[in-house]
């Protein structure tokens, strides 16, 4: 009974282990694609800077 009481905590352990982990993963996801989506958004702007520029340069003529 003790052994199996032991098994059960090590196992609990373990899980809980890899339950930080699988959250650790996760954040670094987010982070990573929440970064992914201020890059587009500022590659973006930087488009419509330069789309901006050049209808004003074909305006000045």
């Amino acid at each position: 009974m003790l052994l199996h009481n032991a098994e059960l905590q090590k196992k609990q352990e373990d899980k809980h282990v890899l339950e930080e982990l699988l959250d650790s993963i996760k954040g670094e996801i987010k982070m990573k694609y929440d970064g992914m989506q201020l890059l587009y958004s500022g590659a973006n702007m930087i488009d419509e800077g330069d789309n901006l520029a050049n209808e004003m340069d074909f305006i000045k003529g």
